[in-house]
């Protein structure tokens, strides 16, 4: 039997969703200041899908990082986003070295 085809939104929505985040960004996009929380989200998503050691744990981090940076910019800039979305990445950092040193010294200790 030949299965149903999906839908476009439900196969292609890693792309819609990367679009629609792009279109976001460049909205108001005067000088490449702007996309230092892009950068710093980017670290977040890599940084927490590595210590969470799960590939797709990238996609809610990517949606709660542009979810921040949205809040940001509808607050006009009242909170400096790229510190939030950079501490997340600095405490996925943390945690994926506190993993790799607790699987170490478990091999070692066996």
């Amino acid at each position: 039997m030949r299965s149903q085809p999906q839908s476009l939104v439900r196969c292609r929505w890693p792309t819609l969703a990367g679009l629609g985040f792009a279109a976001l960004i460049a909205v108001d996009l005067i000088s490449g200041v702007e996309l230092a929380p892009v950068l710093a989200a980017s670290a977040a998503v890599y940084l927490g899908a590595a210590a969470l050691q799960r590939p797709a744990a990238a996609w809610p981090l990517f949606f709660a990082t542009g979810a921040v940076i949205t809040v940001a910019r509808l607050l006009e800039d009242r909170f400096e986003q790229t510190w939030v979305i950079r501490s997340l990445a600095e405490f996925c950092l943390v945690l994926d070295t506190a993993l790799a040193v607790a699987i170490v010294i478990v091999a070692v200790l066996r």
